[in-house]
């Protein structure tokens, strides 16, 4: 009977987790079913996050279900996953090697890298200022930026989505509730501190359908990189004003407009998740 109830109690909780206002009160819940799982995870309380522990280590996060979701099952079970979901047993990786991570969020993976101890430059690239403030905590000695890539330079309103990691430039806020923000953008072209570097290894980008406009930013920069890895599987319309004002976007039909990409980077976007930039 206990197994049964517990096993109900991971199913409310990754499906309802939000509904429990009392960071405590998630806590207590959420352990019990570590506990159960018994995989030495403990989620606490942590001001407005939450530390989730496994064996010595420490990791923040943001809201409960995503938190839940992602850590239930332990720190190294979610590097593991993400690496199969990444293929980056394909990306070979070497001392001193530069991998490039757009929308970090919180930091999971450029943690994988990180665990690797191989001296590796890791750029990390989040606008959301909440999981940002997380990203800083999880990796302070990275090089971290909260700014947004881009085709352009300058700033741009940022529809933000902290608990659901679906923050971005294309949700529709008046449906989803959601604040916006004012942010700092950039392109990869134009970013100083990569321009030292002969070779990048990986570049991994994952912004909410918005990867169209981190590579029109980054024509130059492709050049040097040998792994793309594009994380959006998505969906959206394109609503452009081409008398110079601002982009508007909207979730809805699949993406399909190959004029906003040069002919090759379009068949690279639309071929596969992970690729070898040369080989497209």
């Amino acid at each position: 009977m206990f197994q049964i109830l517990v096993r109900k109690l991971e199913s409310f909780l990754l499906l309802h987790a939000d509904a429990i206002g009392n960071l405590q009160a998630f806590c207590f819940f959420a352990n019990i079913v570590t506990k159960f799982k018994k995989n030495g995870v403990k989620f606490v309380p942590q001001e407005s996050f939450i530390s989730i522990s496994e064996n010595h280590k420490a990791y923040y996060s943001y809201g409960n279900r995503q938190s839940f979701y992602r850590y239930r099952n332990g720190l190294d079970a979610r590097q593991r996953r993400l690496s199969e979901e990444y293929l980056l047993s394909e990306v070979p990786v070497a001392k001193g090697d530069v991998v490039i991570d757009v929308g970090a969020n919180f930091g999971d993976f450029i943690q994988i890298f990180k665990s690797q101890d191989l001296g590796l430059h890791l750029f990390c690239f989040e606008p959301d200022p909440i999981a940002f403030q997380v990203l800083s905590r999880n990796h302070p000695t990275l090089h971290l930026e909260n700014l947004a890539v881009s085709d352009k330079n300058g700033y741009r309103s940022f529809i933000i989505a902290t608990k659901t990691s679906d923050s971005s430039f294309i949700l529709e806020n008046d449906i989803y509730g959601n604040e916006t923000k004012i942010v700092r953008v950039t392109r990869l072209d134009d970013y100083e501190p990569l321009s030292r570097f002969k070779k990048i290894r990986l570049l991994k980008i994952e912004a909410e359908g918005f990867e169209p406009e981190v590579l029109l930013g980054a024509v130059k920069i492709l050049e040097r990189i040998q792994y793309w890895l594009r994380c959006w599987t998505g969906k959206r319309t394109e609503k452009r004003d081409h008398g110079g004002g601002s982009d508007q976007f909207s979730a809805g039909h699949e993406f399909q407009d190959d004029w906003l990409l040069p002919k090759k980077m379009y068949r690279c976007f639309q071929e596969s998740q992970l690729l070898i930039i040369n080989s497209c």
